[in-house]
Parts: C-alpha cells; sequence; structure tokens
C-alpha cells in the first residue's frame, strides 16, 4: 500500500470522486491503491466486464462519491436533471 505521505493518500479526504478499476484476480504485486473505508465512499455507478479473448481477467469500473464530504462534487450534478 502506498505511505501516508504519498500525494494520492493524502487528496482522498478532499476528493469529491474516485474513478476505480478493480480487476477480477489475485496477482503478485507490491503497489495497491490504499483501502477506501465503505463508510467515507458511496458506490454510484459499476460496470462489470468479463474475462475475454481480449483480457485474461474480469474487470469492473467504479465511480465512488465521497460520502463525508458537505459539498456536492459538480461532476455529479446534472444540468437536464
Amino acid at each position: 500500500s502506498w505511505p501516508d505521505a504519498h500525494p494520492v493518500t493524502q487528496a482522498l479526504p478532499v476528493t469529491g470522486l474516485v474513478h476505480l478499476t478493480k480487476v477480477h484476480a489475485i496477482v503478485d504485486a507490491d503497489t495497491f491503491f490504499p483501502e477506501l473505508d465503505a463508510a467515507d465512499w458511496e458506490q454510484i455507478a459499476r460496470a462489470d466486464h468479463p474475462a475475454d479473448e481480449r483480457h485474461a481477467y474480469g474487470y469492473s469500473f467504479l465511480t465512488l462519491r465521497n460520502a463525508r464530504r458537505a459539498d456536492p462534487d459538480p461532476v455529479t450534478q446534472r444540468s437536464d436533471a
């Protein structure tokens, strides 16, 4: 995992949205995105993709909203709503 001093780790509390790709596999690696506490992040979108001839592993695109931010992120606001 990344150290607390890493810029991504420091930016998470003030970040409105995280666009995360989760690969559905266990692989040998030495660096991982910081764990996100489910109490702090609300999943607002998800697209699942199975393994296929181009992708050895299934994966999911997730959009997470920071539930602790008082102001909604403008990206999540729809002008046509």
